[in-house]
């Protein structure tokens, strides 16, 4: 009879070597899977954060510009013309609107009481002191100046989306066209590109017009155009203005 008794091993005994942790390393486990969780977290967060702290303060800019404009041009510059409530003579805000200083980079006409901006030289700041044209409107306005080279009559604001005809009616009275600054492209020079680049010519349009160049080089009067097979009388009578032979 042996006098040490063994212990049968159970088969359960390798696994719990394997799996079973130490106090130190329980801990070790538990503040590794709390990084991964702030890592992770971090990780879909952080996107949602920058966005929320990105800020443009450019448009509130603008709007402070315009307040500060229509506040100083509120304020009476004597005391005789300010109006009087026994008169019952009130001074009329859409008036106030458009006789008001005009921004440094605007050109004005005066005609009688009203004073007109002219629509190839005004800016943002000038635009929407105008009533009903606000911030993207103008936006919209002097980025279709830049490409068509310049306005050549102020009912081409039709063309803008979002005027409509009430508002243009509003507006014309209050706007006039310099014809000076008016950008002009050499019908003999210009290229394909350049052609194509203005907005009221596609490019079947551009085509038919460098084809018949090609043929007729060079162009000395404008009016031939309108002989050119496929293009719409119509439209050379809108491009002719931005155009010159150059002869």
């Amino acid at each position: 009879m042996s006098l040490f008794r063994t212990r049968p091993m159970s088969y359960k005994d390798p696994i719990k070597n394997h799996v079973t942790f130490s106090v130190r390393e329980q801990r070790g486990i538990f503040l590794l899977s709390v990084i991964l969780m702030l890592l992770i977290l971090l990780r879909v967060g952080m996107p949602y954060l920058m966005a929320r702290r990105s800020y443009d303060f450019s448009s509130f800019e603008k709007q402070a510009q315009l307040l500060d404009a229509l506040i100083t041009d509120s304020i009476p510059d004597d005391k005789a013309e300010r109006p009087s409530k026994e008169s019952g003579q009130l001074r009329s805000p859409r008036k106030k609107m458009i006789s008001g200083p005009v921004t440094p980079g605007a050109k004005q006409e005066s005609t009688g009481k009203q004073t007109r901006i002219d629509l190839n030289a005004a800016d943002s700041l000038a635009l929407v002191r105008l009533r009903g044209i606000g911030p993207v409107l103008a936006s919209r306005i002097l980025k279709y100046r830049e490409s068509l080279g310049c306005y050549t009559d102020v009912n081409q604001l039709k063309e803008i989306y979002g005027i409509d005809t009430l508002m243009l009616g509003e507006v014309i009275p209050l706007l006039y066209v310099d014809g000076t600054t008016i950008r002009r492209m050499n019908l003999n020079t210009a290229s394909f590109k350049e052609l194509l680049r203005h907005p009221y010519l596609e490019y079947d349009d551009v085509k038919r017009i460098v084809n018949y160049r090609d043929k007729h080089h060079p162009i000395d009067s404008l009016d031939v155009l309108f002989s050119i097979e496929g293009l719409p009388p119509e439209l050379v009578s809108r491009i002719l203005p931005y155009l010159t032979t150059g002869l």
